[in-house]
């Protein structure tokens, strides 16, 4: 995919929400593609950052200089995302971090995910600092891996 390329996809797949792609990337793997076009739907989630292995997506934005970091700190007062590392060879996809200032939205968020994988895929939460949260979604759906 060409620079070009890059920007006719977040055009077409951003249903209003802002889109920003890792500068070094040159191709948007399937999977990452497919999730985007789930995330996008939900309607909290307004920023999303794209890497190779690396989806980042929330409600509100940080800076760094000239870089936008969609906010993804758990415990965050306002901030609705999460952070997902992506291991293609390994088919998982963990939930980095997630944060939900309101109730729901992140089940929300993993069914968006969960929805968007292959059925040989798990989602994988290596550090659970969430209070039950993980547990609960683990009985629920069984693509969900607490290590």
């Amino acid at each position: 995919m060409s620079n070009k390329a890059i920007k006719s996809w977040i055009s077409e797949v951003s249903n209003g929400k802002s889109i920003f792609v890792a500068s070094r990337l040159k191709k948007i793997h399937p999977l990452n593609d497919r999730i985007v076009r789930k995330l996008v739907c939900i309607d909290k989630i307004e920023y999303i950052w794209v890497g190779h292995d690396r989806i980042r997506a929330s409600s509100e934005l940080r800076t760094e200089g000239s870089r936008k970091i969609p906010i993804t700190k758990p415990g965050h007062p306002t901030a609705i995302g999460l952070d997902l590392l992506i291991d293609i060879p390994y088919k998982t996809v963990q939930f980095y971090e997630i944060a939900s200032a309101e109730k729901g939205n992140g089940e929300i968020m993993l069914k968006a995910v969960l929805e968007a994988l292959d059925s040989d895929w798990k989602v994988v939460i290596v550090m659970d600092f969430s209070m039950g949260f993980w547990g609960v979604m683990a009985e629920r759906y069984e693509k969900v891996v607490v290590m």
